[in-house]
Order: structure tokens, then sequence, then C-alpha cells
């Protein structure tokens, strides 16, 4: 990568000396004297790289098979849910508060408000529930 770079601000510079183009865009970094940066922009070594970990999709799961309690707890947008359902199934767990049953692809579910507000739209107030719940 230094190579290209280095090629780069050559190509750019073609009239500079070698001094000029490492000033400019090679500067001193921690123990790193060589490290490309511009106007406070760093580039970041591939060795500083944080890995994020992911957890696998299941086998015979599909955005499009209509399982969107499996989605709805594995993202944080459905396309067709709103955003406070899924935030409701994260904190249950993809179960009804009232009857500790898993919700199903299929159901219809209710949000219901604990203390009664219907304004109150705090995440402590509300609960997901089965809609016959």
């Amino acid at each position: 990568m230094f190579k290209k770079i280095w090629k780069w601000a050559a190509f750019r510079h073609n009239k500079k000396n070698r001094n000029w183009i490492k000033e400019k865009y090679f500067k001193s970094y921690g123990n790193d004297n060589w490290r490309f940066m511009t106007n406070k922009i760093i580039l970041i070594k591939h060795s500083e790289q944080i890995i994020k970990q992911h957890i696998k999709v299941q086998g015979t799961k599909t955005p499009y098979d209509g399982d969107w309690i499996y989605w709805g707890n594995r993202l944080k947008k459905m396309p067709d849910k709103p955003s406070i359902i899924i935030n409701l199934l994260k904190l249950q767990q993809g179960k009804c508060n009232y009857c500790k049953l898993w919700f199903k692809s299929d159901d219809k579910l209710k949000i219901h408000h604990k203390d009664q507000n219907k304004h109150n739209y705090m995440s402590k107030n509300l609960s997901l529930l089965h809609w016959y719940c």
C-alpha cells in the first residue's frame, strides 16, 4: 500500500522532490514516522482495523421467508415493521410479556402501555403482547 500511495503522490507532484512529498503527506504518528495523512485525516493500517465478530445466519433462514421475529431480533430494522416493535422484541427476547409464549411470524401484535397512558412511549412503560392477551 505504501508503494501505491508514494507512486500516486509522486505522479501528482511530478515537479517536486522526494523530501517535499514526504513532508507534505507522510508525518509522524505515534511510533510510526511514515504515516500517510492530510489535513488531520489519518490513513489507518490494516493491522489497526478492529475485527467485528458476527453471528451466523441459521441455515434455513432468509429475509424473504416471512419470519420477521427472527430477523427483528437479529437486525435493528425491518422494512415492514416499526422500530418500536423491533426494539420491544429484542427487550422481551421474542416472548409475550403476559403469556410468556414465543411470538410467531403470523401473530398479530399489540403494544400495551403499562400505566394506561397512551402518550407515554418510554420503553419501561411499553410491553409487546399477542393481540388476544
